[in-house]
């Protein structure tokens, strides 16, 4: 709260390279961690990067290093270093001056820093050539201990946020005003009682986020059905819960990869069990989630539900059990087809895909019995090119001994005429050679007649297939029918899951106050 009243003060002052004012930290353990993000973390990182330029001189103190963020050493440009304890702290150091910037020798201040007395300290800037050592006086000073109770009322007056009633038990009250808040960045004087320029303090190590303001007054006032002459007077967010998972279905048998996200935005969840699916809604964009609030933005108190963080942890236990309890999808399937596809697949494309899978098959099948039939068609069709030329020979043979027999007969009856004799036998053997010629053609036409038929029947056979083959597939289309797949609870992660500050606009109309939303969660 004190770093929050001091950064309101800063900004209201003009830029300047003087030294107005030196703000000293003594043990700032926790509060610039490297890797957690406690809500005084992001103020105290903004006044290391900014508050030169307004005549502000930040002088932080502690024992150890390695259990402050690298990025915030990298910011100081006057380093006095005294005896450290562990070698992870002087790395940390170390690490930090090589970020900083100036005319560095690491080896030479390491080997420096490793030969340091009591009370002897290293003194570098990084506007100077080379550290220098120096040595301490005595000194005394009081230190008052932690804040009572009754000196938190005095705290807050200087933030503006005397207003703020507690929304959490008694209890918990004077840990929660005393861990600090980040404010917005110029003051705000509060328009309604539980509204302040502060951000109040989220408890314990509860991730914050901070909802894009990705609606502009026009488009908020529109989708509030408010008409565009609504005005805005001030940025006011609200704190609510955010959880957001991914949601992962994987099957082997139906060769299924399938995730989908699914998250939740609760103000208030009301009595008893946690309604997830009053509060669902589309995937939120990272890009949509920021680090830190408008400037000149506003606060409401947080929910009473938000201000415990055993409370917060167990609704992220319940979220994960709701999502393992209803989260089962729906796969469509077509058995006949093979085909399966998640919930993403619309009823159109899954009706292309099965469409597509018929040709397929139905061609498969098709080629089968193609196959089939084609060797002995092909066979049956060289036994009938082969036995009508057998019939077309049986048919000269047929057509010479008749010639034959008639020119002998003739021969005969002309020399009946002219008393020239023939022979009768010669006669006799020509009318036997015409009519076994006759013979033969009758065979030959009725095995040329016999493989025609089974020509004819075996493309009917064919046929006949080919007609099964068309209706077994012709049906396979309407074969369709849903498995249900239901998540593990090892098959889901969380994605987001914290406290997210939502904006809003504070505007009037027609003499009355109200809050509309400033953001669209897509």
């Amino acid at each position: 709260l004190l770093f929050a009243a001091v950064e309101t003060w800063m900004r209201s002052q003009q830029g300047t390279s003087n030294l107005r004012a030196l703000l000293y930290f003594d043990e700032i353990l926790g509060y610039l961690p490297p890797v957690a993000n406690p809500p005084s973390k992001p103020i105290m990182m903004r006044m290391l990067k900014q508050a030169r330029a307004f005549g502000l001189g930040l002088l932080l103190a502690t024992q150890n290093p390695v259990d402050v963020d690298y990025k915030a050493l990298s910011n100081a440009g006057t380093w006095l270093i005294g005896r450290l304890q562990t070698e992870q702290d002087k790395a940390r150091l170390l690490d930090g001056l090589s970020y900083a910037g100036g005319n560095v020798d690491l080896p030479s201040i390491d080997k420096m820093i490793s030969g340091l007395g009591k009370r002897v300290f290293l003194y570098h800037s990084i506007y100077k050539s080379a550290p220098v050592l120096f040595g301490t006086r005595w000194t005394m000073n009081f230190l008052a201990g932690p804040l009572t109770r009754t000196q938190i009322p005095a705290l807050l007056k200087l933030t503006g946020a005397s207003n703020i009633a507690p929304s959490f038990p008694a209890s918990t009250a004077a840990q929660a005003a005393a861990t600090g808040a980040t404010p917005a960045a110029t003051p705000v004087p509060a328009v309604q009682a539980g509204i302040s320029a502060s951000r109040p303090a989220i408890p314990g190590t509860i991730t914050e986020y901070f909802m894009s303001n990705n609606l502009g007054v026009s488009e908020a006032a529109a989708a509030a059905n408010l008409p565009g002459t609504a005005q805005v007077s001030s940025m006011v967010y609200r704190a609510a819960l955010l959880a957001q998972a991914e949601v992962r279905y994987t099957s082997r048998q139906y060769n299924l990869d399938y995730s989908r996200k699914v998250s939740a935005i609760v103000e208030d969840p009301g009595v008893g069990l946690t309604r997830w699916e009053n509060f669902s809604g589309p995937a939120i964009s990272s890009q949509n989630l920021q680090g830190s609030p408008q400037l000149n933005s506003q606060f409401h108190i947080i929910p009473g539900f938000l201000s415990q963080e055993k409370k917060v942890n167990e609704m992220q236990k319940d979220f994960i059990e709701w999502l393992v309890r209803t989260g089962t999808i729906k796969l469509k399937s077509n058995p006949a087809l093979k085909v399966v596809v998640g919930p993403e697949v619309s009823d159109a494309d899954f009706q292309q895909q099965c469409e597509r899978a018929i040709k397929d098959l139905k061609q498969a099948d098709l080629d089968k019995v193609n196959q089939k039939y084609e060797t002995r068609i092909q066979t049956l069709q060289r036994k009938i090119d082969a036995q009508e030329l057998d019939v077309k020979n049986a048919e000269r043979q047929v057509n010479n001994r008749t010639m034959e027999t008639v020119a002998t007969g003739g021969a005969a009856i002309l020399g009946l005429f002219t008393g020239r004799k023939r022979s009768l036998s010669s006669s006799v053997t020509k009318v036997r050679m015409a009519s076994e010629a006759k013979d033969r053609l009758k065979v030959e036409e009725q095995t040329l007649q016999q493989l025609q038929d089974q020509l004819a029947e075996m493309q009917k056979d064919l046929a006949a297939e080919l007609d099964a083959v068309n209706a077994k597939w012709s049906s396979s289309s309407n074969q369709v029918s849903e498995i249900p797949l239901a998540p593990t609870k090892s098959n889901i992660f969380m994605d987001v899951f914290g406290v997210v500050w939502l904006p809003y606009y504070a505007v009037s109309f027609s003499g009355q106050s109200m809050e509309i939303p400033a953001f669209k969660r897509a």
